[in-house]
């Protein structure tokens, strides 16, 4: 099932019969043919109709995000409906645990042309316990990177999509993810959102925050009131925590942009959560 996520009709026990000589593997059934069939065939109109929207020469990292954001908006993490591990649930019921998300994921990537498998292993959740996690290693441009939508869910940021876990490598995803095993290595760092996006910093001096405040308009003309910032070392990292908000550069961005931009809503206050297993700084606005 996790290599052919559309297949939804298995339950998760099944059972041997024996007949003489012979023995029969008889697995459980959560649904009769004809609401297979259907699910199915809703399934595939999804995936044709965001598959439409990418006109010819859409790189595959632009697929991927429109596809990674997509499930991100519409599903909340859910680990306790009986159905919550479908890709179909993901999709059309709007709940997931992290084996759905997983699954709708690799279905619709790969119905984009993108080749991905689902992961299992363990990750810390956010009171820091390991817990059994399913997420995506994606091949893009012929490397292979992490993916990981249900951690990217908005239930960690607060209020926006989060790209923490967008295309990472072995060792990064290994900072809260472990035990998982795959012959696939995660090595490139080209695809990762923060270097694709131009939002990696190796410091928060006076020119880097031009830079951040661009960024940061970017999001805000998207719609996304808030921003993750990535700093290239842990020293560039602690510096930017108290250049930004110890010393309460952010709202100087802040100021700069609504003088510059008075046609986008910038909130009065900045909140902010750090990452510090990442070096992000996520500012909202």
């Amino acid at each position: 099932a996790y290599d052919n996520p559309e297949i939804m009709c298995f339950g998760t026990g099944a059972s041997i019969i024996t007949e003489g000589d012979f023995c029969f593997f008889k697995p459980d059934y959560t649904m009769i043919p004809a609401e297979m069939r259907d699910r199915t065939a809703k399934l595939s109109q999804i995936a044709d109709e965001i598959c439409a929207k990418f006109p010819d020469g859409t790189s595959d990292i632009s697929k991927e995000l429109t596809i990674h954001d997509y499930l991100v908006k519409i599903c909340y993490y859910n680990n306790d409906a009986a159905d919550s591990g479908m890709a179909y649930t993901c999709v059309f019921n709007g709940y997931a645990s992290c084996e759905g998300y997983a699954k709708a994921t690799k279905y619709l990537l790969e119905r984009a042309g993108i080749k991905s498998i689902c992961v299992t292993g363990e990750a810390e959740n956010l009171s820091g316990q390991k817990e059994n996690h399913m997420w995506n290693i994606v091949s893009i441009n012929g490397e292979n990177y992490h993916l990981d939508t249900t951690w990217d869910d908005p239930v960690k940021s607060g209020s926006s999509v989060s790209h923490i876990y967008f295309n990472l490598t072995d060792s990064e995803i290994m900072a809260d993810h472990s035990n998982f095993e795959t012959d696939l290595k995660c090595t490139a760092t080209a695809e990762n959102y923060f270097n694709a996006s131009h939002s990696v910093f190796s410091d928060a001096g006076y020119y880097s925050r031009l830079n951040m405040q661009s960024v940061i308009i970017r999001n805000l003309e998207k719609g996304e009131r808030c921003v993750q910032l990535r700093f290239s070392s842990k020293e560039a990292y602690d510096n930017a925590v108290y250049t930004l908000i110890t010393e309460s550069k952010a709202y100087e961005i802040q100021e700069n942009i609504k003088n510059l931009r008075p046609d986008l809503d910038v909130a009065e206050n900045i909140n902010y959560s750090k990452y510090d297993n990442f070096n992000i700084i996520e500012l909202m606005f």
